[in-house]
């Protein structure tokens, strides 16, 4: 086995969307460290292009798969067919030599993957970053093509592989736990007031905030129900809730009926996507993830890193490997009356959410970093690159 990755060799990373959401994000986190420290050759296939395309593209050279097949008349059968053929065609001119190794970024891509492992037959790495409910919702097919196609597998927590080796029978040596890392932001979060100021809110209050896609698994409706409890428990409605992140189908009529509905139209905002998650970060004095199934949620480690304390549920996944006593609140059951009691009463105690918010900088800093985390990718790339057989 070799000591170090052959510089000449091309990784050939597939991103299945480049939006701007926390699985991109994280694979533009690890390519720039890759380039910059390691100084390795990186190509990038994005499925389904988005607002973070540009940045892949300006690292690395970049293929995008989709929007570019007129539909027109075509049947679906036959435009499957039709781009499966234009779509091999493309990646050989985008990469006619084979690359050293192709690592798919999350388990939405057993599809692609399989397609170039037949063309390239290079090894496949799978970053992990889903559990159950999502891996169940990308089908069969997919889960098939995944298990087939993948050599080796990076779990972004325990959580995460030990679904793998309980669900889908895969030998947990073939798995490798590297836990999802972030980087110091380029430029200063805009100050707090002047955020506030931007986001029209009022002061005086403590803001409870979430981050993600507005679904049912990132428990949307838990958040919603948990203001309700807190704006019924406390009459003096000093605690705001904030959500950034997209919609998924269909979810903003629903939540904003139900806000509606329950007259929360004063101390709950859903505020869609922004280009500077960072900043709305900064103004929350409690991260809360409502989620009901996360792998290890990279917004938990951001708001960890500008100290700020997660309250979240113990049975999601893997927040627990991130979140403890000494840093946040762990809530039994899905419990969104607890969730709403320990906010109320940290909304009489900021000392105590200083102290948890400043335990969560220094493991965010000591451990969840990409220049920490990197070496472990790194070590694990280059052992899946030079193995033989």
């Amino acid at each position: 086995m070799h000591d170090n990755i052959n510089k000449q060799s091309i990784i050939l990373f597939i991103c299945h969307e480049s939006s701007r959401t926390g699985a991109p994000i994280s694979l533009l986190t690890l390519m720039e460290w890759l380039i910059r420290e390691k100084n390795l050759s990186c190509r990038v296939i994005i499925n389904k292009g988005g607002e973070l395309s540009g940045s892949f593209s300006r690292m690395a050279p970049t293929l995008i798969i989709n929007a570019t097949m007129p539909e027109f008349f075509l049947t679906r059968f036959f435009l499957k067919m039709l781009r499966r053929l234009t779509l091999k065609k493309r990646i050989r001119k985008f990469i006619p030599v084979a690359p050293g190794l192709i690592y798919s970024n999350t388990t939405a891509n057993g599809h692609l993957s399989a397609i170039l492992k037949k063309m390239f037959h290079a090894p496949v790495i799978t970053n992990v970053r889903e559990l159950n409910s999502i891996i169940s919702t990308l089908g069969q097919d997919n889960l098939h093509s995944l298990i087939e196609t993948t050599d080796h597998y990076i779990a972004v927590s325990r959580a995460a592989m030990e679904n793998l080796v309980t669900s889908y029978d895969v030998p947990s040596r073939r798995i490798s736990v590297i836990y999802g890392a972030i980087k110091p932001p380029e430029e200063a979060a805009v100050p707090k007031e002047k955020m506030l100021n931007q986001l029209k809110l009022p002061r005086g209050h403590m803001i409870v905030g979430a981050a993600g896609m507005v679904d049912r698994i990132k428990g949307y409706d838990l958040f919603i129900d948990t203001a309700d409890y807190v704006h019924n428990t406390r009459k003096a409605g000093n605690i705001l809730f904030l959500w950034i992140g997209r919609f998924g189908r269909g979810k903003e009529k629903l939540v904003r009926e139900r806000i509606r509905s329950l007259g929360l139209e004063s101390s709950v905002y859903f505020l869609g996507e922004s280009s500077d998650p960072y900043s709305i970060f900064n103004v929350f004095d409690i991260y809360y993830l409502s989620s009901r199934e996360d792998t290890f949620p990279r917004a938990m480690l951001e708001c960890g890193y500008l100290g700020i304390p997660t309250i979240c549920f113990a049975g999601s996944g893997g927040c627990t490997e991130f979140v403890t006593e000494d840093c946040g609140i762990l809530i039994s059951n899905f419990d969104t009356r607890a969730a709403g009691t320990a906010m109320i009463e940290l909304s009489f105690d900021s000392n105590k959410i200083k102290r948890l918010g400043l335990n969560a900088g220094k493991k965010a800093t000591g451990n969840f970093m990409i220049d920490i985390q990197g070496e472990n990718y790194y070590r694990v790339i280059n052992e899946v690159m030079n193995r033989e057989g």
